[in-house]
């Protein structure tokens, strides 16, 4: 709406300085109008200054250098840290991925979520070793500043061209469920040129955790950088949500007092729109580490924000199903 509103009285103030341009020189009173075309350029230029910049109202956090770290506060579920990160490969693979999105190549905007339900909605890889459910014991936890934290990994897998590293990451919501197979996904709110999707899940019995952004013009968008990643050195984002984000939701909801039917969902949505940058990665995943972290130092939330986190060494494997292929 904004942009038709912008280009009609772009539109209008071609006309009339073309129409200017005429008249310019035709009497005395020519003078009399210029001046007053003037002022109307003036209110021409604050207009579009206004609408450019409530159409980019969104709040970019940069994690396009390495290291780079935000901390801050999502529309639900308390405050969240991001980082950027490589792992450190000893020559075996550390992350346990459990969902991964397919950009096909294009610049767009692709979505999904993982689960062990069939057929899958959205932009999801079909195959169940990429895409497939999470117990959140699986997730692991990380004390930052005397607050615990559950940690997930974003890996992303570069393009062709040095414009298809960098994607924006504009939603995250995390659900819990006493199963892996939940499906029924709808969209509260449709993504658009200047907001970020929202879904829901039509079981009743499925509780949210996180989410990054609602359906607001002001939403916060995370820039990446996927040239930062190589299989050598995998990883490109921690992420981190407050664990009592997680147990005011289990403490919540009756289904979900067993630990071993705590399953994780992690919807996410990249790309343009509304983000600035189109998914032209060849994909985003997102998985966890198969073996806990050293403990992390407790920074001041000053030092956070400026120095990042700190260095991690990581063994493991990356756990992949073969029940199926």
């Amino acid at each position: 709406m904004i942009e038709d509103i912008v280009s009609r009285h772009r539109a209008i103030t071609t006309r009339a300085i073309v129409a200017d341009s005429l008249t310019f020189s035709e009497d005395k009173g020519a003078r009399r109008m210029t001046r007053i075309h003037a002022k109307g350029l003036v209110v021409s230029a604050l207009f579009l200054a206004l609408t450019t910049s409530i159409a980019s109202a969104s709040t970019v956090i940069d994690l396009t250098k390495a290291g780079a770290t935000a901390n801050e506060t999502g529309a639900f579920g308390g405050n969240f840290i991001v980082q950027q990160t490589t792992i450190p490969s000893t020559g075996s693979e550390v992350i346990d991925s459990f969902v991964r999105l397919k950009a096909e190549g294009c610049e767009r905007s692709v979505e999904g979520y993982n689960t062990d339900f069939r057929p899958l909605q959205f932009d999801e890889a079909k195959s169940p070793q990429l895409t497939h459910s999470l117990l959140l014991s699986d997730v692991p936890v990380v004390n930052i500043d005397g607050t615990n934290y559950r940690q997930f990994v974003l890996e992303l897998g570069p393009g062709a061209g040095d414009k298809s590293k960098i994607v924006s990451l504009n939603q995250v919501q995390i659900f819990l469920r006493d199963s892996g197979d939940l499906g029924g996904a709808f969209t509260q709110f449709p993504v658009t040129k200047t907001t970020p999707p929202v879904i829901a899940f039509v079981d009743p019995f499925s509780s949210e955790v996180f989410q990054l952004n609602t359906n607001n013009p002001s939403f916060l968008q995370i820039k990446l950088n996927a040239a930062l990643s190589s299989q050598s050195k995998p990883g490109n984002m921690f992420l981190y949500v407050r664990d009592d984000a997680f147990q005011t939701a289990i403490a919540g909801n009756p289904f979900l007092q067993d630990p071993a039917n705590q399953y994780v969902y992690l919807y996410s949505q990249f790309g343009r729109p509304p983000g600035h940058w189109g998914s032209k990665v060849r994909f985003e995943e997102w998985g966890v580490l198969k073996s806990a972290p050293n403990p992390v130092p407790e920074p001041s939330t000053v030092a956070l924000a400026l120095t990042g986190l700190g260095t991690f060494g990581f063994v493991g494997l990356r756990r992949r199903r073969t029940s199926q292929a």
